[in-house]
């Protein structure tokens, strides 16, 4: 169905949703009063009780720390790469300004290699990291909206709903 707005005879808008798929055997036209208090009774019948909410918070707090868990692992591992190619690289430098133990061609060949690895570790820390997430304020939230779902969508407007989602 498509929802749009006809206007009556005095100028007045009025909103509908209508079929206009010509396989359609009825193809109705419904008001949009109709449709919408159709689709708050579906969110009453359908929006999870305190209780699931619950065990979905605890289900996902569970996965959340687990996941951190593997994150802290990671990052740990990437620093100690780090900090054993700077290691590296202090070596090789001491080996070639200090010592005079390698030439200049050996020196920048090393350097190069542990330029792209120390790069590539630094990269991989990066992406192992998570932003910080207020993972209980952000249940807290869903669980409120998703309790109160018929409600939210009653107390939104639809130039509320567009500009919150950034259009």
């Amino acid at each position: 169905m498509t929802g749009y707005f006809a206007t009556g005879r005095l100028g007045g808008k009025f909103g509908y949703y209508g079929c206009y798929n010509k396989e359609c055997a009825s193809r109705v036209t419904v008001p949009k009063q109709k449709i919408e208090a159709g689709f708050v009774e579906h969110l009453h019948e359908w929006q999870p009780t305190p209780g699931v909410m619950r065990l979905v918070s605890h289900v996902v707090s569970k996965r959340w720390n687990s996941r951190q868990d593997l994150v802290r692992s990671n990052t740990a591992h990437h620093a100690a790469t780090i900090k054993e190619i700077e290691a590296k690289l202090t070596r090789l430098e001491t080996a070639y300004i200090f010592e005079r133990a390698i030439d200049r061609e050996r020196y920048d060949q090393h350097r190069t290699g542990l330029e792209q690895q120390l790069t590539a570790a630094r990269v991989a820390m990066c992406d192992a990291q998570t932003d910080e997430l207020d993972l209980e304020g952000a249940l807290r939230m869903a669980s409120k909206v998703l309790t109160n779902a018929a409600a939210v969508y009653a107390k939104m407007a639809p130039q509320t709903a567009a500009n919150s989602w950034g259009f």
